[in-house]
């Protein structure tokens, strides 16, 4: 075993790990961070010296530490167009410190980082990293971070993707992609966020889309998204997309749409059986001003303190309540705070006669679209 102190850009100073560790660089035992991965039994730290390390690498075993001596800045593990870094089927295993990389993605399978984890109650964790993914050819989805099984949780890290072609073809992706159920994903102080335009086909983008059913939980704080689309005819981006009991804590999400698509920076689908939106900001805009700060079927959620930015709230569906929720929309095109007709008033949006019903200690406002209460 070797604890003590390891010198090198950046100073780590390691205490009590249990377990062997493992340096990787030109110099060290091991120059690859696979061969290294591969010699690690259970409880293994690999510590990996700055440099650009072009591999694509797999975990072995269950809880393993992989660890850049330096940070994201100058320890980068990256691919031009295929897979990254695998958790696999391992779970208890942590990523910290690298900027991770597709630069040139593809294919629909180029993951930046995959987890399989098939323990139902241990996690994989990715920290203090920096996620990147680019494309210059029609794909879809485009993924940065796909969990396929199990829980995951990422904190203080960047995740970022760039999609920019010429053609008709439809493309989109998704920043991260929480594919199972039942699972948890949570997110901490992260910054999200995906470019995508195309001169003549339709593009679709998601910061994160968590799940397809009802069993997997999104528990999102402090952090910030946003999604920017340009397209031909189609086009459409979110902030969220989920099906899953959604906590959202003190962030900021925005959907923009630099063309006239129309944004649905938070959208529920009608599983979301329980959870709520707490201090957050919610902007979704468009160049024709019907983008949709809050999309819903029947979903149930509580919108608790925050703002609504941009052209309003159009879609927030049977089972949305706000408290004390401050609204700064814009009234362009006669678009405003509006809900649907069947919950909040007649006619059609931008009519004036639809209305965003607020509670505030029980009392039931009505916020007409010109914002007049």
């Amino acid at each position: 075993m070797d604890h003590g102190i390891v010198k090198a850009s950046g100073n780590v100073t390691l205490k009590s790990i249990a377990g062997t560790v493992r340096y990787v660089g030109p110099s060290c035992t091991y120059t690859t961070i696979q061969s290294a991965l591969t010699a690690c039994v259970a409880g293994d730290t690999v510590l990996v010296m700055p440099g650009t390390y072009t591999e694509a690498i797999t975990f072995a075993v269950d809880n393993v530490t992989l660890k850049a001596v330096g940070d994201y800045t100058n320890t980068i593990i990256t691919q031009a167009s295929a897979q990254v870094v695998s958790f696999s089927t391992m779970s208890g295993c942590v990523v910290e410190g690298f900027t991770v990389s597709v630069t040139a993605a593809d294919g629909t399978t180029d993951y930046v980082i995959y987890s399989n984890n098939d323990d139902a109650t241990a996690y994989n964790y990715v920290k203090n990293c920096k996620v990147t993914f680019a494309s210059s050819v029609a794909l879809y989805p485009l993924v940065g971070i796909y969990i396929n099984d199990g829980n995951m949780e990422l904190r203080d890290c960047i995740v970022t993707g760039t999609m920019t072609y010429a053609g008709t073809t439809s493309s989109g992706g998704f920043c991260i992609l929480n594919k199972v159920t039942p699972s948890i994903l949570d997110i901490w102080d992260c910054n999200i966020t995906m470019n995508n335009s195309t001169t003549d086909g339709d593009v679709y983008s998601v910061g994160i889309y968590n799940a397809y059913a009802s069993a997997s939980t999104l528990n999102l704080w402090n952090t910030y998204i946003s999604i920017n689309v340009a397209g031909k005819t189609n086009h459409e981006a979110k902030a969220v997309f989920t099906y899953g009991p959604t906590y959202i804590y003190n962030s900021y999400l925005e959907a923009i749409d630099s063309d006239t698509g129309k944004p649905r920076c938070v959208y529920l689908g009608n599983e979301v059986l329980a959870g709520g939106i707490y201090n957050t900001t919610i902007k979704a805009t468009s160049t024709d001003n019907d983008a949709e700060c809050v999309y819903a079927g029947t979903g149930i959620l509580g919108i608790y303190g925050g703002q609504l930015l941009g052209d309003g709230v159009y879609n927030p569906g049977t089972g949305v309540t706000a408290y004390g929720l401050l609204l700064k929309t814009s009234i362009n095109a006669g678009y405003g705070v509006v809900s649907p007709a069947t919950t909040g008033g007649s006619g059609t949006a931008g009519s004036g006669n639809q209305y965003f019903p607020m509670t505030v200690n029980g009392i039931t406002y009505k916020i007409l679209h010109d914002g007049t209460v």
